[in-house]
């Protein structure tokens, strides 16, 4: 979830493969899109301005790369999360 205090949870780990659901609950626009900011290389792909969900409230992404992936929301990129990806 996106609040007004940022995102929660701050971290999350998860299998392969795992879809994880980005959800604003806030009255503000968000991206959600993986470090670092402005350029979002970390994850290529994992960027919500470049999905079907650009400008959306919710924001579905696969994660099938394992590693530890940084993302923000690039309209407030002192919002910050991490998703963990095991095999």
């Amino acid at each position: 979830d996106y609040t007004l205090a940022g995102f929660t949870p701050k971290s999350v780990t998860v299998k392969k493969g795992t879809t994880v659901r980005f959800i604003n609950k806030t009255t503000e626009s968000t991206d959600v899109a993986s470090n670092p900011h402005p350029i979002h290389t970390d994850y290529p792909g994992f960027d919500q301005y470049k999905s079907a969900s650009a400008g959306k409230a919710e924001y579905d992404f696969t994660l099938d790369k394992v590693g530890t992936w940084g993302y923000h929301n690039h309209l407030k990129p002192t919002d910050l999360g991490t998703v963990v990806v095991t095999e």
